[in-house]
């Protein structure tokens, strides 16, 4: 499976939910999902690793251990690094 990277910007998206948890069981290594706007308050379920996006006007970010907090040039480095990416 190639790597997928999915962008999700909403907090109650439930279908979108179930595709990364879906695929994460399958393959948690080959998905990667960043958590913005409104998902930023988002505990994950999946297995997949999981990036906050931090807001520009943020100096830091606290979340979940399990949550890895980026910058918008770390989230460019994300996209060109994965084969497909998924705007939810």
């Amino acid at each position: 499976m190639k790597k997928q990277l999915h962008l999700l910007k909403e907090n109650d998206d439930k279908k979108a939910f179930a595709v990364i948890e879906a695929l994460s069981r399958e393959n948690p290594d080959r998905i990667e999902v960043v958590l913005l706007q409104e998902a930023r308050n988002t505990i994950p379920a999946w297995k997949s690793k999981t990036y906050l996006l931090r807001s520009k006007d943020e100096q830091s970010q606290t979340g979940a251990s399990e949550l890895v907090v980026i910058g918008y040039d770390q989230l460019v480095d994300l996209i060109f690094e994965a084969d497909t990416v998924v705007a939810w």
